[in-house]
């Protein structure tokens, strides 16, 4: 075991608690048989797929007033109070920045909201935390951004706990984001609204440069993880574990190679202040064969949930590099097998088991639907964001589908 900048951190040999798994049923195969999942096409005319927006909430609008080319809602991770039953939402809230009259940047922030009608309806509570104007090592200014926020719960004998789990990074209105800035940044406190003044800690990766501070290295607890850049983390509490996990993007000079990208699981007992967690690295929940079964090269922006029937599912966006951002073609949500030892289920004939499929066909051309968030006891089902990309242009509104698979 090492310690860096106060966080221990370990690789699996350190040993520690096992984690979930889907129990199997020895001599009953059609417990295992292949599943139909369920689907919806969210196109912009389907009545099935109604937005959603956030009462006392508004897209970002310029400061003359004007509507802006980048506004609107994304990213929602939704979450029940084992305590209280209020739902609670975290999303990303995109917006415009500017440097001068003439020179702005996309810039997003996170917002948080809440229903105490089991998901009916939405009201905005709070920023989380926002976009702020920074510069890099060279001097170079630019904005720390916030955005693909996941909340977990635990019910403890005090009460609920929360935990957040958010992707930080530097980008500058000329270059865009910068690669070595990425981390993530993990806090917890007693209510979702105190996560955003919580003391947290920050999540490196094997390009983070030291001029961003972070507490740990994920990198160096596996030879896997060494060329990783993490992106999208997704958080889930079951007893005493918390478990991340993070996509790990590669990068050479040629190039993203997704073909090399995977979704990284770790574990920690979450106990006292975040910059004192012990991390342990758990494997590969899924690599490019998964995302190639799923519809795409790589999955991101994975989301941890329990069903209605105690099930583990994961929820992800098969995605394709591109630009001005990753390609997103929907969310998928799959069965889990086990985080202890991370894999997806998969039926009796090998296929992996999905229980439900979102897209959006008519974005084929000028969208990149996913980001989907999911709580079971939420009427929404799962919600999904619809994002228009352009030059200079990020627009994206939440849908709900109603499936509850």
């Amino acid at each position: 075991m090492c310690a860096v900048a106060g966080i221990a951190i370990c690789s699996t040999a350190c040993g520690g608690g096992g984690g979930p798994t889907v129990a199997s049923s020895p001599g009953t195969p059609v417990a295992n048989a292949p599943i139909t999942p369920q689907t919806m096409d969210c196109v912009a005319t389907n009545p099935s797929c109604p937005e959603l927006i956030p009462v006392g909430d508004a897209p970002y609008v310029l400061p003359n007033g004007n509507q802006a080319n980048a506004r609107g809602f994304a990213d929602p991770s939704m979450r029940r109070d084992p305590s209280t039953g209020t739902l609670w939402m975290a999303y990303s809230w995109p917006a415009m920045s500017f440097q001068s009259a003439t020179q702005g940047a996309v810039t997003v922030s996170n917002h948080l909201a809440r229903s105490v009608d089991g998901g009916a309806t939405w009201l905005f509570v709070r920023s989380l935390w926002t976009s702020s104007a920074a510069t890099d090592a060279g001097g170079a200014p630019g904005y720390m951004n916030q955005e693909t926020v996941s909340l977990a719960p635990r019910a403890t004998a005090a009460g609920t706990m929360w935990y957040s789990a958010r992707l930080q990074y530097f980008t500058t209105p000329a270059d865009g984001p910068d690669a070595s800035s990425f981390v993530i940044r993990v806090a917890s406190a007693s209510s979702p609204e105190l996560l955003a003044s919580a003391a947290d800690a920050a999540l490196g990766g094997a390009a983070t440069a030291t001029y961003w501070h972070a507490d740990a290295n994920l990198s160096s607890l596996s030879p896997d993880l060494a060329r990783c850049v993490y992106n999208d983390p997704g958080l889930l509490a079951r007893g005493d574990t918390l478990y991340l996990a993070v996509e790990c993007q590669v990068f050479e000079p040629s190039g993203e190679r997704p073909d090399k990208e995977f979704v990284a699981v770790f574990s920690t007992l979450p106990s006292g202040a975040p910059r004192t967690w012990s991390w342990r690295y758990l494997g590969k929940l899924a690599s490019a064969s998964e995302a190639a079964e799923l519809g795409g090269q790589s999955l991101l922006q994975t989301d941890l949930v329990v069903a209605q029937d105690g099930t583990l599912l994961a929820i992800m966006s098969p995605s394709a590099p591109g630009a001005p951002l990753a390609q997103h073609f929907g969310c998928r949500v799959v069965e889990v097998a086990s985080l202890a030892s991370p894999r997806l289920a998969r039926d009796n004939t090998g296929r992996l088991r999905v229980r439900a499929s979102v897209t959006m066909s008519d974005m084929a051309a000028t969208g990149s639907p996913g980001s989907c968030g999911y709580d079971p006891a939420s009427a929404t089902g799962i919600v999904i964001a619809r994002r228009v990309l352009g030059p200079g242009q990020l627009v994206s509104s939440l849908r709900r589908t109603g499936l509850r698979p």
